[in-house]
């Protein structure tokens, strides 16, 4: 599928205005890029099964990254390498609170 300029040129907009909104919330830039680079993987995929973008959804995305984030980094210290390197780390980030997938 193929996705309109305008479209690439939004979700481009969205990735800086999640990025500035990492930043304020006290991230630093790399893990608010990172933060950011997921939302956008999360728009993209909205699009390319035939969502439709809206400002809740993104609202949505953003504040669920941030708060899987801050989970993510608190329980980092007591997550034991052996799991984390078992399982990937495929169950960190931006996973549990998208289930309700459209």
């Amino acid at each position: 599928m193929e996705i309109a300029k305008e479209m690439l040129d939004t979700l481009e907009q969205l990735f800086h205005q999640a990025k500035r909104f990492f930043q304020r919330k006290g991230l630093n830039e790399q893990d608010a890029e990172d933060c950011a680079a997921e939302v956008r993987l999360h728009l993209l995929k909205l699009i390319l099964r035939g969502g439709t973008l809206s400002n809740t959804y993104f609202q949505r995305v953003l504040h669920g990254c941030l708060s899987d984030f801050i989970e993510q980094t608190q329980s980092l210290s007591i997550l034991p390498l052996e799991y984390a390197d078992l399982h990937g780390g495929t169950h960190l980030r931006c996973r549990h609170w998208l289930s309700w997938r459209h």
